[in-house]
């Protein structure tokens, strides 16, 4: 799967990182951020910003760094540290990091990703920060196909929580490591 650039607004922390991503975008209440005004150089008021799919939980490899914004949301975990990166995908009609809204909690910042392509494995139910079994299946895929692959996974949420389980879609996702993609047959 190739996923494309993308900016995305990142936090880390357990249970806090969910609510400090939706207070960003203005779920809850006034959100969390200093909106941009394009005109001049003075702050503009928060800015509403629409909640995307998927969510992104991705395993942590170390302690919390400030990093780029970038996109998906994702959310990592550190089994040593106990806790999880969370990033949500910011719309389409934010082209450039500098567009984005500002994050007023120093928790939250913003990251710009390039393009990649991925290995994926679908799934659906409930999603859990940790899944192993289910990231272990899709890396030794990749291993067997002779893919090579950066072996830090993440799981991408796509449904609102109220979503009954069973309709839930959601993915393991790794990074691909200097994947050419295949040409594709000709007509």
């Amino acid at each position: 799967k190739q996923w494309y650039q993308r900016r995305v607004a990142i936090t880390a922390g357990g249970s806090k990182a969910f609510p400090q991503l939706a207070k960003y975008i203005g779920v809850f209440q006034t959100p969390e951020n200093k909106g941009k005004v394009l005109t001049d150089d003075s702050e503009g008021a928060p800015t509403k910003i629409a909640m995307t799919a998927p969510v992104v939980i991705a395993e942590a490899q170390g302690p919390p760094t400030k990093i780029a914004m970038t996109a998906p949301v994702v959310i990592a975990e550190d089994s040593a540290e106990s806790y999880h990166y969370m990033s949500f995908i910011l719309p389409s009609q934010y082209q450039k990091i500098d567009e984005c809204p500002e994050p007023t909690n120093p928790n939250v910042w913003l990251e710009e990703l390039p393009p990649k392509f991925c290995g994926v494995l679908p799934f659906k139910g409930r999603a859990h920060p940790q899944e192993k079994e289910r990231s272990e299946e899709l890396l030794r895929g990749l291993d067997d196909a002779g893919i090579k692959h950066d072996g830090k996974w993440r799981v991408a949420q796509f449904n609102p929580p109220w979503c009954i389980p069973m309709l839930r879609y959601n993915e393991i996702i790794v990074d691909l490591v200097d994947y050419v993609e295949p040409p594709q047959p000709q007509e």
